[in-house]
């Protein structure tokens, strides 16, 4: 049998090669610089250093959150030094400015947005030179902000920008630190009926009622119960006009249409009083805003 040989320097020249290059790396002198440490010490805990150096090189040529390779996203591993060595777990420059960006939806009791609409400002729109009906309905929008008097009903054509103006002010007001909410009433008229067991809906319901500021979306694209009508949007609606809560609503329709649509329930039954009662109340919390025009959306998805 052949004798196998090891070379027991290989290890000590690899560790001399290391040291040697750790000595080199600006990002290591200043770590001994900033901590008052001989640049001995190196000699002493090399593989500390190669360890967060090999953290760092992971995050050299980053393009950004969604391209992080660290096993934490946003997060990697720095070198600390108190008398002994640590590992520390902190947030890169990307990841500071996310939690940045971030920090006004602490302010939402319920949010229905979608992760884009989460971020966006009135900064953000584009309007046109010749887009002079969008325009006119912006500054009413802002003046309403302003004044914190009223409240809007934005309705009109599909696509022209009306829950992109209402998310805009939702994300403005939770900015200033309003306790806002923003419901999408399909979205949310589907996902009660899966809390009607243990009552959970009812958590819900009180936040949209508590939160200072409230935007019922999409407003007459719900189907119509009368349970939901009666037992879940009246009282929302009723309770934000007993206290003089500040709510918008978003719809396809008219104050008219919309009536119509919440006049005939899921079993084709007409229910007047009862539409008139809920409409009553919408009239009462908020100032009707007509929004036409050609679909903003493309144009937002285009930009």
């Amino acid at each position: 049998m052949k004798k196998v040989e090891f070379d027991t320097n290989m290890s000590f020249e690899i560790d001399n090669k290391l040291i040697e290059s750790l000595k080199e790396d600006e990002r290591v002198i200043k770590f001994i610089k900033d901590n008052k440490l001989d640049i001995s010490i190196i000699d002493k805990f090399p593989y500390k250093f190669k360890n967060w150096i090999n953290d760092l090189d992971i995050c050299n040529l980053c393009d950004g959150l969604n391209y992080c390779k660290q096993g934490h996203v946003g997060r990697y591993f720095d070198l600390k030094y108190d008398g002994v060595f640590s590992r520390v777990l902190v947030s890169c420059d990307y990841k500071i400015k996310d939690d940045k960006n971030r920090e006004h939806l602490s302010n939402y009791y319920v949010n229905d947005l979608s992760e884009s609409m989460k971020f966006i400002d009135f900064e953000n729109i584009k309007i046109d030179n010749e887009d002079s009906r969008y325009l006119q309905v912006l500054s009413k929008v802002l003046d309403c902000l302003e004044s914190k008097t009223y409240g809007l009903f934005i309705f009109g054509s599909i696509g022209s920008g009306k829950t992109y103006l209402a998310a805009c002010a939702c994300n403005k007001l939770a900015k200033e630190g309003y306790k806002v909410s923003f419901v999408n009433l399909p979205l949310f008229s589907s996902r009660i009926k899966t809390m009607l067991e243990n009552n959970e809906y009812q958590k819900e319901v009180d936040k949209l009622i508590e939160s200072d500021f409230l935007v019922i979306d999409d407003i007459g694209a719900e189907s119509v119960t009368s349970w939901f009508r009666d037992e879940i949007l009246f009282t929302i609606i009723n309770e934000r006009m007993e206290n003089k809560k500040w709510t918008w609503f978003t719809s396809n329709e008219d104050f008219t249409s919309l009536k119509s649509h919440f006049e005939i329930n899921n079993r084709n039954v007409k229910e007047k009083v009862k539409a008139e009662r809920i409409m009553s109340r919408i009239k009462t919390l908020s100032k009707p805003l007509k929004l036409l025009g050609k679909d903003r959306r493309i144009i937002w998805f285009i930009q």
